[in-house]
């Protein structure tokens, strides 16, 4: 995780530097707008993935080569969905509506093809990385995230050295990449999972549930995309592609911080699955109330440096920093600590299999942000108020999040919030006196206020952020490492 860290953060320095902020700007509101279709891709995922975390536990082996072979073919029907609706519609947003610049309408519409390409390949993989998460083969995602990673440094290296429009060469580099990745998921899987033997096959009972799930996911997950491709076009339609480049920035940080968690979460995903199979329902959500704190933990840790020192790391990591950058940066990061608490508690959700309701809930919330955010926009306020809209938002769902498992899992709610959010807060509180003591009292240059913001969130999270019970086995883990 480390390693793809490192190179993600320099592969961004070499792309903006190379782009220019304006190309990258395109770039991210064209790529975006493709995007924003994930949000049918990720309902699929996240059912694929449930149906056969299921059949795992079970051990029904001719149930899981059903549910992989109907999953494909729902992804390929969903992919020429999706590429009919891109080039008709899509070709017209872009071209009409969309802010760019006339000379780079070309290469605008050359990402747009690109992205659908790059977006259908991924759509295919969807079903062979569901197998691997079911199965918990989580060093394959991670040789495989490195391998990734390096071919797109590889590519960025290259546009210093190429006279043709860089923008196309970036876009037609990341599709190649795509399709590379693609065929290593798909033979690693066919190698390692004897139900990854892919052949037509409909059952119609199996469809429609599998259907069924992702289409009441696709609420939360359309309301998700919203809240950020959504914004994105948003800041594109107000102030153009400059200030998309700042918020591209904003998220690739956000992304490169999570996935300091997304290893973790990643892990424990299928672990709440199989308890919630096996209904232990005191034992898992004591499980989901660890998770959601160690989740808060780990990207706090992440967080709290790059907030201290966002100006700082923002210039020593690019070439050039967009305006409005550096307070994208720290909005994001403040909303993806509330995002942090709830992972846990969605996964929970999704075992259950009881979506609507919670669905139409926290799908409604999310989608309050699209609307909010063009109300202040068109009211002239300032471009990061639609991050401070995002905070308060993300806040209200998690509530809700909670109020709707109630309902199905006996859960107490005020226990939650004092065992999970109220350490949460303490962490928080105990980190910033002293940060804030040093920035007013003892002004030290940027290495010491880096190396101290590392250090001051760790000690804090042991001392209040963790239980006797979880101190005492980190002490265990890090004995034994050290005999």
């Amino acid at each position: 995780m480390l390693l793809i860290l490192i190179i993600n953060l320099y592969t961004s320095r070499l792309i903006l530097k190379n782009l220019g902020v304006e190309d990258y700007g395109v770039y991210n509101v064209v790529g975006g707008f493709v995007g924003m279709f994930n949000l049918m891709s990720n309902s699929l995922s996240n059912a694929i993935s449930r149906f056969l975390t299921l059949s795992i536990g079970k051990n029904d082996i001719e149930s899981l080569k059903k549910i992989f072979c109907t999953s494909v073919n729902i992804q390929i029907i969903f992919a020429l969905f999706i590429s009919l609706l891109i080039e008709t519609l899509g070709i017209w947003f872009l071209n009409h509506k969309l802010n760019i610049p006339i000379s780079r309408l070309c290469a605008a519409n050359w990402i747009l093809h690109l992205s659908l390409l790059t977006f259908v390949v991924g759509l295919i993989s969807v079903p062979y990385n569901a197998l691997i998460v079911a199965h918990e083969k989580m060093k394959a995602f991670a040789y495989i995230g490195v391998f990734e990673v390096i071919l797109k440094l590889c590519a960025a290296v290259s546009l210093t050295f190429i006279s043709c429009d860089k923008l196309i060469f970036w876009a037609v580099s990341l599709t190649i990449v795509s399709i590379i990745i693609r065929f290593i998921y798909g033979r690693y899987c066919s190698k390692n999972f004897i139900e990854c033997k892919y052949h037509i096959f409909f059952e119609k009972k199996l469809l429609h549930e599998i259907g069924g799930f992702a289409g009441w996911s696709f609420i939360g997950e359309s309301a998700g995309v919203l809240k950020n491709e959504g914004i994105n076009i948003l800041l594109n339609l107000f102030f153009g592609p400059i200030i998309n480049a700042a918020n591209g920035i904003a998220m690739q940080v956000n992304a490169l911080v999570a996935q300091f968690s997304s290893s973790f979460l990643t892990a424990v995903n299928p672990q709440i699955t199989k308890r919630y199979v096996s209904e232990e329902l005191a034992k898992v959500y004591q499980f989901v109330k660890d998770c959601s704190r160690l989740s808060f933990n780990l990207i706090f840790i992440a967080i709290v440096p790059i907030l201290y020192s966002t100006k700082f790391l923002l210039g020593l990591w690019l070439h050039i920093v967009p305006d409005y950058s550096v307070v994208f940066v720290r909005l994001v990061l403040i909303s993806a600590i509330t995002e942090s608490l709830s992972y846990p508690i969605i996964t929970l959700q999704r075992a259950t299999g009881v979506m609507r309701n919670y669905q139409i809930v926290t799908g409604c919330v999310h989608l309050l942000n699209f609307p909010i955010a063009w109300i202040f926009l068109k009211l002239n306020y300032p471009p990061e108020i639609v991050f401070y809209i995002a905070i308060i938002l993300g806040f209200i769902n998690m509530l809700a999040r909670l109020i709707m498992l109630r309902k199905i899992i006996p859960i107490c709610i005020s226990e939650f919030i004092r065992e999970v959010i109220g350490r949460g807060l303490l962490v928080v509180l105990f980190v910033s006196l002293p940060l804030l003591y040093f920035s007013y009292y003892f002004p030290l240059n940027n290495v010491l206020k880096l190396i101290i913001s590392c250090i001051i969130p760790i000690i804090i999270i042991y001392i209040v952020g963790i239980t006797h019970y979880e101190k005492k086995i980190l002490f265990n883990y890090i004995s034994k490492k050290i005999k």
